[in-house]
């Protein structure tokens, strides 16, 4: 549907560019084809196969596939220290 909207809409431009040359309508036509070829590239989004993290030393790592929420990271190494 946007890829014909788009070529619609380039159409309309370069046709206003012939019947009516100024900076107002070359610069609709030049964004009108840079919409119409964007709209032909496909373009997908990479999800990384899997997650991978390295914490050397005293380090803490959290890692989440999503939002991420942290509370008091003392409260944590507090109750480590408490065993």
């Amino acid at each position: 549907m946007i890829k014909i909207l788009t070529f619609l809409l380039l159409v309309i431009a370069v046709a206003w560019l012939i019947f009516s040359p100024g900076w107002d309508s070359l610069i609709a036509s030049g964004t009108s084809l840079v919409a119409f070829l964007t709209s032909l590239r496909k373009t997908a989004i990479k999800q990384p196969s899997a997650q991978s993290q390295t914490v050397s030393g005293e380090g803490l790592g959290i890692q989440a596939g999503r939002d991420v929420s942290i509370g008091n990271l003392n409260a944590s190494k507090e109750a480590d220290n408490a065993k």
